[in-house]
């Protein structure tokens, strides 16, 4: 377990980036990273507040965090901001932990990862992790646009399904739904702009 001090030590400017070095370089690896902890701890912690609400499971939580941010840390290569590293490590323990099955449904709160949670960094949806991340952050951007589709009202999801899954013009969703071209444009913009509010976070924006 890592040890967070209530009142962290305030530390020059340039002592995260020395902190890295120094671990990476392989001198003092503990200390060094609790330089990392110390400044993330309660931003990470903060992250999952939003999302589960036993105080023992959000902690749990935070240290498998930065359990896995400590044995990935040497191959941190500063493509991103050291925070949106830490919290991408975090959107997928997260998730990992949602699969286990360890949380009861109302344990859970499914809001957005949004700019607040990156303390200022770019969103998780526009993240620059490669290879199997990537492929796992796309396969869940694709399942929350799907049930964000399906939530819509009936004639939105119809109007979208066809837009989007069918590729049809407007004229072929009017005729397919006998209403007017200008009914089914109404459909989709009302339909945009409730998949936005609900994707935000997710999506630079939605479109169709």
């Amino acid at each position: 377990m890592f040890l967070v001090l209530l009142d962290t030590p305030k530390r020059p400017a340039g002592a995260l980036d020395d902190a890295v070095a120094a671990f990476q370089r392989g001198e003092n690896r503990e200390q060094s990273f609790q330089v990392v902890v110390e400044r993330f701890f309660r931003p990470i912690q903060g992250f999952f507040a939003k999302r589960v609400r036993s105080p023992e499971d959000r902690l749990d939580l935070t240290q498998e965090t930065f359990f896995r941010a400590y044995k990935s840390l040497d191959g941190f290569r500063g493509e991103s901001k050291l925070s949106t590293w830490l919290f991408r490590i975090a959107y997928y323990t997260y998730q990992h932990y949602l699969r286990t099955g360890m949380l009861r449904d109302d344990d859970v709160s499914l809001s957005p990862v949004d700019d607040a949670d990156f303390d200022g960094d770019e969103r998780v949806a526009r993240s620059t992790a490669s290879g199997a991340d990537t492929g796992l952050l796309r396969r869940e951007e694709l399942r929350l646009l799907s049930e964000a589709i399906r939530d819509l009202p009936p004639k939105m999801r119809q109007s979208v399904t066809l837009r989007v899954y069918r590729d049809r013009s407007y004229q072929e969703i009017a005729d397919h739904m006998g209403i007017s071209i200008q009914t089914v444009k109404a459909h989709l913009f009302q339909a945009k702009q409730q998949l936005r509010k609900r994707l935000e976070g997710y999506f630079e924006d939605v479109d169709f």
